[in-house]
């Protein structure tokens, strides 16, 4: 059964492992010394933006866990790529581990790759954009390997 929800812990995990470093830095900078210092006359409001000094480094701590676990994803992901050898290696891959290494393979190529969702929806399981041109992929896992180019969408 698909996931229906990503938290945004996943989605940090999915993205580089910088993405988590600099949404940490700008959370803890925002909840530790932007909103604390800003001025009002509601004095309730102003209680609430001084509140946010305690939870900041938890806070932005706890975000900054996601930068290991997304280094080691793409790592991953690259490592599977160079491990395959022939096309039953390939065949021998789940589903998800195959539409990780399509991905991939179309990184190197030099596409921004956008990867779908979770589970097996049958929609479209990867965005490539390159050159100005946006190409749909859906992977499919079969017992037979055939090639075939992928329909191009230009915006």
């Amino acid at each position: 059964m698909p996931r229906n929800k990503t938290t945004f812990i996943d989605l940090l995990v999915e993205l580089p492992w910088w993405v988590s470093v600099l949404v940490s830095a700008t959370a803890y900078v925002m909840m530790a010394h932007v909103l604390p210092s800003i001025q009002t006359d509601n004095q309730i409001a102003a209680m609430v933006f001084k509140a946010f000094v305690i939870p900041a480094p938890y806070i932005a701590g706890l975000i900054l866990l996601a930068a290991p676990f997304a280094f080691l994803n793409t790592r991953r992901k690259a490592i599977q790529l160079d491990t395959q050898r022939n096309i039953q290696t390939v065949r021998d891959l789940h589903w998800r581990n195959f539409e990780e290494l399509v991905a991939e393979a179309y990184r190197r190529q030099g596409y921004r790759v956008t990867e779908g969702g979770y589970g097996a929806d049958g929609g479209i399981d990867l965005e490539l954009r390159k050159d100005g041109q946006l190409t749909l992929v859906q992977c499919k896992v079969s017992d037979q390997f055939r090639p075939s180019s992928p329909d191009r969408i230009t915006p």
